[in-house]
């Protein structure tokens, strides 16, 4: 894992900018190609005010989203796609035993990804998916889907240090700066957009 931990040695230099009500606002605005009514709200302000959900942003959000960019046919033809090995993941995912505080059994992806529900693709995120893509998904690409892997499985713990907190902020970062980018430039596909809200 050398590549992994010269990652996180760069990561520690990413400076972002905080992001700010009026030029979240603005870019609601130029994105829907609308008003945004709570925008107009006197005294709210977006970034302070809104929750973010975990649930719909990362696991129905952007888990999904990877898995349709990985086995979907249309993107076969991208470095990224798995869509030609997904029989081999799944007989991957489908040969794991979980541990009796996961409820649900691995269903397969080919047949069953487009049902799968939040918990589902948490599990495949935190638990499956780093066996079952090892050797699969470029090296590249699977040392990027670590990232993010790292970053929710420590998110998701019942306690958090102010450290892990910090560190967690600059993964996401650097996984969204340099992994969805990519993605997004292969692709040309303004849906692929990532849902991480990191302000």
């Amino acid at each position: 894992m050398p590549l992994l931990y010269s990652l996180f040695a760069r990561i520690r230099h990413v400076h972002v900018e905080p992001r700010l009500h009026a030029s979240f606002v603005l870019c609601l605005c130029i994105c829907l190609n609308e008003s945004v009514i709570s925008a107009t709200m006197e005294g709210y302000d977006l970034i302070r005010g809104t929750g973010v959900d975990y649930m719909h942003g990362v696991l129905l959000g952007v888990v999904r989203q990877l898995l349709k960019l990985w086995f979907t046919p249309k993107y076969s033809s991208l470095p990224f796609s798995c869509c030609k090995q997904v029989d081999e993941v799944d007989e991957r995912l489908l040969s794991i035993r979980p541990p009796s505080y996961i409820t649900r059994l691995p269903r397969s992806i080919k047949q069953h990804v487009a049902y799968w529900k939040a918990n589902e693709c948490r599990a495949w995120l935190i638990f499956y998916s780093v066996p079952a893509l090892c050797g699969v998904l470029s090296n590249d690409y699977y040392q990027h889907h670590l990232l993010i892997v790292e970053a929710i499985h420590i998110l998701c713990k019942v306690e958090i240090s102010q450290a892990d907190l910090v560190h967690c902020r600059r993964v996401l970062i650097h996984y969204v700066a340099t992994f969805w980018g990519s993605l997004l430039r292969q692709t040309h596909d303004n849906q692929c957009a990532p849902t991480l809200a990191l302000g």
